[in-house]
């Protein structure tokens, strides 16, 4: 769920925390 909205998040440029979006992204 989490890896999934991040994805999401990344593609779309958007996310609840850009650390965790980072980090799970990259």
């Amino acid at each position: 769920m989490k890896a999934k909205i991040n994805r999401t998040s990344l593609c779309l440029g958007i996310d609840d925390s850009p650390l965790g979006s980072r980090a799970s992204g990259r």
